[in-house]
């Protein structure tokens, strides 16, 4: 069954919106965010019985920095093109930013680990063909749009694992090309990152988009006065 997001500009478009933007962050600050965030991790995860059995500590494990600043090396470039063409060229774009970011992992599965656990190929022909229709330029609410499609693909789970990490890519994506500055997740933000994004109540409409996207807009808006997060 087809996945709808509502109340958003849907338009017969032959091309996705191409303004060019300039987006770094930079490596040093990754590393380092990284080395404070995973801490916090497991202590949010064994604290909060609200999050238990929400999200998986082993594949969090799984997480490997370098392969991520590999992969946002990837997406600033891809934040950069103005001459991306179609659907099936977003679908390129979002497959190979996985096989960045989780190329250890997509090792041990002898077959593409694209659409699995259930995910349906035509679900997925959906969501680009909806990403590609949105006309970003008249939605009155970037920061809501950018954070529905991160909410619709965490809950479709196309891939075996990082599908948080590429569903962040692509609300950075429509987030950069509009001029905005990226959502990173930090120390600070994580336990109301996984309270409004974990893939249970995704799946089963328990989260609040309104609540959700409240909690992007308030990070987001942090990122202009972030040196190493910028727009240009």
């Amino acid at each position: 069954m087809k996945t709808k997001i509502l109340a958003l500009n849907l338009v017969e478009q032959e091309h996705w919106v191409n303004f060019s933007s300039q987006v770094t962050v930079s490596s040093e600050y990754l590393l380092d965010n990284y080395k404070k965030l995973m801490p916090v991790v497991e202590k949010i995860l064994y604290r909060n019985r609200d999050l238990k059995g929400k999200v998986s500590l082993g594949n969090l494990m799984l997480f490997d920095i370098h392969e991520y600043i590999k992969a946002m090396e990837y997406a600033s470039e891809i934040f950069h093109r103005d001459d991306i063409k179609d659907w099936k060229e977003l679908e390129w774009i979002i497959v190979n930013f996985q096989e960045i970011v989780n190329k250890h992992n997509n090792r041990e599965f002898d077959e593409n680990p694209y659409c699995m656990a259930g995910c349906r190929r035509e679900d997925m022909i959906y969501f680009f063909r909806d990403l590609l229709s949105v006309d970003l330029v008249a939605e009155p609410d970037i920061v809501k749009v950018a954070s529905l499609f991160k909410a619709r693909f965490v809950k479709l789970q196309p891939f075996h694992n990082g599908n948080h990490r590429t569903g962040s890519f692509i609300m950075n994506m429509i987030l950069a090309k509009m001029g905005w500055p990226i959502f990173i997740v930090t120390p600070d933000n994580v336990y109301d990152y996984y309270k409004y994004t974990n893939t249970p109540d995704l799946q089963n409409e328990r989260i609040n988009i309104n609540s959700m996207t409240a909690f992007f807009r308030r990070e987001i808006n942090k990122n202009y006065k972030h040196l190493d997060l910028w727009c240009d």
